[in-house]
């Protein structure tokens, strides 16, 4: 009787299978995360440019498609809006916005476009690109979820195949494994001279 040897532990296939379906969602939430934090950039990008060298102008609405709302979502609503720009040259750009359209096709349309890229355009009542991009939250987000991710995905992907091991067994009376008594101290590492109880030998 072997009673001190730390044990290793196993994992059944099905316990893999469990852990490596919970590290692909680890990669899921690294994707959801770097995905997040490039949107982000984008938006601030954008925003930046129209804050530093837009041009108000009004335009024609050429298309108008809307997805409804529920009792917390107001929908959203995309725009195709035909305008001229400073150039005289024609640009169709889209442009959307939180909520149901007040609009219709070959509505006026108040927007801003940025002077060094026409086809990136906002609308003047509706802004999508708010004037101030100094929030963090998104990037933060990101950052939070990428972080999660690596965590997740490191410990369910690897832990199976590691060769664990439980803790040794404590110091203790155990019953003798050479049966000369009834109890025999383990001292945490071996078996000691020290018994305790009436042989049971015969």
């Amino acid at each position: 009787m072997r009673i001190g040897e730390p044990r290793k532990v196993h994992f059944t296939t099905s316990i893999r299978v469990v852990f490596a379906l919970i590290a692909v969602g680890g990669v899921a939430l690294i994707c959801a995360g770097f995905n997040t934090i490039n949107n982000d950039q984008i938006f601030r990008h954008n925003s930046e440019a129209l804050d530093a060298h837009g041009v108000r102008t009004v335009g024609k609405v050429v298309s108008v498609s809307s997805t409804a709302g529920d009792g917390m979502y107001p929908g959203s609503t995309s725009l195709r809006v035909r305008f001229t720009d400073q150039s005289g040259r024609t640009v169709i750009a889209s442009a959307g916005f939180l909520g149901q359209p007040t609009m219709r096709v070959s509505s006026s349309v108040g927007i801003v476009y940025d002077s060094k890229d026409p086809e990136l355009i906002d609308l003047v009542q509706n802004r999508s690109y708010p004037q101030s991009t100094s929030e963090d939250d998104a990037t933060y987000l990101g950052i939070a979820l990428v972080v999660l991710g690596v965590l997740v995905t490191l410990t369910f992907a690897f832990l199976p195949f590691l060769r664990l091991r439980r803790a040794p067994t404590p110091p203790a009376w155990y019953p003798d494994p050479w049966r000369v008594a009834d109890w025999r101290y383990w001292n945490g590492h071996q078996w000691t001279a020290d018994t305790s109880g009436a042989s049971t030998v015969t």
